[in-house]
């Protein structure tokens, strides 16, 4: 499988944010990348497919490219190249996959990745005051942004 040109160039830049754990903690190797779709498109142990286009199943053309803390996946729809291959995330739990559009594109989510790694050492601090284009009434974005305004998790 050939990796699209910008998403290999997001692996690389392996952005990380280990302070703020709903974010990327670990990145897909891009020279195996089958490594990291196990537990999403094929059971690890039996090799077994869990794609299916039943409601809340993980979808054949979704491919994960990062986890965080949680090993919550990082994901873009290959079928959406023409979109800009917005990202999503989904957390585990309740037996379906609940996908959460996080960015419009994968150059995006670098942007938005970029500024709050670039103001990791400011914590705790204010989303809001960051030059984001993202939704803080989007659940994983409040979620981010409650931990980053959370001075007391960083005394």
């Amino acid at each position: 499988m050939t990796l699209p040109k910008r998403l290999v160039e997001l692996i690389n830049s392996n952005i990380c944010i280990d302070s703020i754990t709903p974010l990327p903690s670990r990145y897909a190797d891009v020279n195996n990348f089958n490594e990291i779709q196990a537990g999403y498109r094929f059971n690890s142990i039996t090799k077994e497919c869990l794609t299916s286009d039943e409601n809340g199943s993980w979808r054949n053309s979704w491919f994960v490219f990062a986890q965080n803390y949680f090993n919550d996946p990082f994901y873009i729809d290959f079928t959406e190249e023409h979109m800009g291959f917005p990202v999503y995330y989904s957390p585990h739990g309740a037996g379906k996959w609940t996908q959460i559009k996080i960015a419009d594109s994968i150059e995006h989510f670098e942007l938005i990745l970029r500024e709050i790694k670039n103001n990791e050492s400011q914590l705790p601090f204010d989303l809001n005051t960051l030059s984001l284009d993202i939704d803080l009434d989007n659940i994983f974005w409040a979620e981010v942004a409650g931990i980053c305004n959370d001075a007391e998790e960083f005394s």
